[in-house]
Formats: structure tokens, C-alpha cells, sequence
């Protein structure tokens, strides 16, 4: 459970991946609820941003390296939006890998749902690891993760993040890390 960012803010998170996708389903508890924006400007009112990178510790000393660490993006990376606007899901893909195969349909390899009840909206994901090149999930390995809450209030954009690397500056090396662990459920997947 992570701590509240504000009275009437607060966000839990869980995870959990199988070999075709990793899931991600963030409960958001905000009193007031507010996304009248297009897809490409969901960021400035309630909604979520995730973004993946199969590189952050894995990158080699050279003139590009530096691009990469205080500003940039290598070309491997994932960023998306999920937001929702009345009762329907918006997604928006902000960055797309550059390695990405030409038969690999965007739109069919993010599944994506927000809802809301009372005071609470949650966005569940789930994300096509073709999504993510140069990566193969199995247990101990780790990526890149960032992810971000935006919440408005009276004209007041706030943000919480995990990790701290797109707000300011694209730069995957700030994202925060999550590891695969073997946990086999009923279900098949692993948390």
C-alpha cells in the first residue's frame, strides 16, 4: 500500500505476469473524478501512465549512453496512457518500440479497462511482452517500470509517481525496477 499523496488521494498497486503479458491493476481512491481531455492530453487530468524498458541497467558507455542517461529514449521503450472518460477506456500510446514487428497489431496487444465505484477507479492492464523487445520474461529477471497517477483537483494537476523519470525528463534510467518472481497460482499466472 502506498502512502497517500494528498487527503484525498490514495493508490495500491499489484502485479502479476505469464508468459504472453504482464498485468497491472492500480486502485485509485480520489473523491472526484476528472477527464474531459483527447486521447493525446489525458496526462493533464485523472489518469494513469506506464511505461517499460527492458534496458535501464543494461546500456554501454558511449556518446548515446549519455543521451539515455540525463535525457532520451534508446528506442526500446514502452510508454501508454489509460484514462476514463465518462464510462469508456481511453489508452494512448505516447511511445512505441522502435524494434517492433510490422504484423504486430498495437491496439490488440494492450488490453486495457478502467472503472469506477464510489470513490474508487481501477485500471487493470494487461500488456503484450512483444511489447517489450529484447526481453524474455522468466522468474528472477527485472525491467524498467515507471508509473504515474495524475489526479486534478480544482484546476490543480498532482502527480504521484513510481520511479521519476518522465515528468520531468524522459530518462529511463530513473525508471524504478520490477522483478519477475515464480509464484504459480491456480490460474497459471505468477505474481
Amino acid at each position: 500500500r502506498h502512502p497517500q499523496v494528498r487527503d484525498d488521494l490514495s493508490i495500491e498497486c499489484q502485479a502479476a505476469w505469464d508468459d504472453e503479458n504482464l498485468y497491472l491493476r492500480i486502485n485509485v481512491r480520489d473523491e472526484r473524478h476528472v477527464q474531459s481531455q483527447p486521447d493525446s492530453a489525458m496526462w493533464k487530468e485523472d489518469s494513469i501512465r506506464v511505461a517499460l524498458t527492458p534496458q535501464r541497467d543494461r546500456f554501454l558507455y558511449d556518446l548515446h549512453s549519455w543521451w539515455y542517461i540525463w535525457g532520451g529514449y534508446r528506442g526500446c521503450e514502452l510508454e501508454l496512457g489509460v484514462a476514463l472518460r465518462g464510462a469508456k477506456t481511453k489508452t494512448h500510446m505516447e511511445v512505441v518500440p522502435e524494434k517492433l514487428s510490422e504484423d504486430l497489431d498495437l491496439k490488440s496487444s494492450i488490453h486495457a479497462t478502467a472503472r469506477r465505484h464510489s470513490q474508487n477507479t481501477v485500471y487493470e492492464l494487461a500488456i503484450d511482452w512483444r511489447l517489450v523487445p529484447d526481453f524474455s520474461p522468466s522468474g528472477e529477471k527485472s525491467l524498467g517500470l515507471w508509473l504515474v497517477v495524475n489526479d486534478t483537483d480544482n484546476g490543480e494537476l498532482v502527480s504521484a509517481e513510481y520511479g521519476s523519470a518522465i515528468n520531468r525528463v524522459k530518462r529511463p534510467t530513473g525508471f524504478s525496477a520490477i522483478r519477475l518472481v515464480e509464484n504459480s497460482s491456480p490460474s497459471g499466472s505468477r505474481d
